[in-house]
């Protein structure tokens, strides 16, 4: 019986029978190039329903040493995922119906630098302004109006402020020794 593990089409698609491996001693790279149209790699897995699901696993897996690091793809359950494999969990979820799952490691999400080891979640700002971005509340349907929240690096204070086309008035401030000023519309 013949076993065919390489077949080039006479329009030029390559068909491998079983495991592809690249390797050099020095930097390798799979380039996968178009010059005039778009360039795609698909990962199909199929769906033979073997172990109960209807859906196959596809992933991408990086390695360093030979030990798995990180690991990105779908998984049955049609969730794609990264997996950081040094702390044996997924650490970021996308699900079928759209939502987003974070799970770090650690448990701690930083946004504009590394979170503190006792926080959940640390929103950090850099400089020395009075009103650095840092969490606002908006709607698609009109975002000039919107609320935000920030610490003033020139005082340290806390501001709850509502905005109107553009003009950020703070609403609720309160100061590092526990003072509340909360002031109307006006």
């Amino acid at each position: 019986a013949l076993n065919t593990r390489f077949i080039l089409s006479s329009g030029g698609a390559a068909t491998f029978n079983g495991s592809v491996d690249l390797y050099k001693t020095t930097d390798s790279q799979l380039q996968i190039k178009s010059e005039n149209e778009d360039a795609t790699l698909i990962i199909n897995s199929g769906a033979d329903g073997v172990g109960g699901a209807n859906r196959e696993e596809g992933f991408i897996k990086f390695y360093q040493a030979n030990a798995d690091f990180f690991t990105l793809g779908k998984r049955n359950n049609g969730q794609f995922v990264l997996t950081d494999h040094t702390g044996g969990q997924d650490v970021i979820t996308f699900q079928d119906g759209g939502g987003i799952l974070l799970e770090p490691v650690n448990g701690s999400v930083g946004i504009g630098g590394s979170p503190s080891t006792d926080a959940k979640l640390e929103l950090r700002t850099t400089g020395a302004t009075a009103k650095p971005p840092s969490l606002r509340i908006s709607n698609n349907s009109d975002v000039t109006y919107f609320w935000d929240i920030w610490r003033d690096n020139t005082n340290g204070y806390l501001n709850f402020g509502s905005a109107t086309p553009s003009t950020v008035v703070p609403r609720l401030i309160i100061t590092s020794g526990g003072t509340v000023t909360v002031s109307g519309p006006g």
